[in-house]
């Protein structure tokens, strides 16, 4: 064995190890609280959207999607979040960018016309609360919370393929749909 293939060797088991102990936040948990600035410099409060504290006028079920831009499968999600925010106006969908400066953020939506807001983690502290990226800075991007109105996650999901979006319009559809039993 090649010194070079060696080392790749090592660089992959030691990037698995550091991943072992990353936790990501699973349906039925009660979704980490944390504040973070949208792009355009508003103040986003989990609190106040869901769970006990959440302000009636703010309430809400929320999708959370952490991504960046050199994430392809990001890139092909995006879109299709942006039809599902048409679908369900009453649900908060929202695109959390890792790690990235504002700038280069700010092109990359110009650039492919994204429309949904973007909140801004760029240390990674709020994306290592829910388990996506390690404290090392490791993780899998896209990653997607589906969290309902009580705080609780009804879906987590890691990567997205073709298709990934059903599942998260059957969720949408039934949370909206118990809304709407319930008001």
């Amino acid at each position: 064995m090649s010194k070079v293939w060696l080392r790749f060797l090592m660089i992959s088991m030691l990037a698995g190890s550091f991943l072992q102990g990353q936790e990501l936040v699973k349906a039925g948990e009660d979704a980490p609280t944390f504040f973070l600035t949208f792009l355009d410099g508003e103040k986003f409060y989990l609190s106040r959207t869901v769970g006990a504290k959440a302000r009636d006028n703010l309430r809400k079920p929320l999708v959370l999607s952490f991504f960046a831009t050199w994430c392809i499968p990001c890139k092909k999600e995006i879109p299709q979040l942006e039809i599902l925010q048409k679908k369900y106006p009453d649900a908060g969908i929202y695109l959390i960018d890792v790690n990235e400066p504002k700038d280069l953020l700010r092109d990359y939506m110009a650039e492919y016309n994204i429309e949904l807001k973007v909140l801004i983690d760029r240390y990674g502290k709020t994306a290592s609360k829910y388990g996506v990226v390690s404290d090392q800075g490791r993780g899998s991007l896209p990653t997607l919370f589906i969290i309902a109105e009580d705080g609780k996650v009804l879906l987590s999901h890691v990567g997205y393929k073709e298709g990934d979006e059903e599942e998260y319009d059957a969720v949408l559809a039934r949370i909206t749909a118990e809304k709407v039993t319930s008001d």
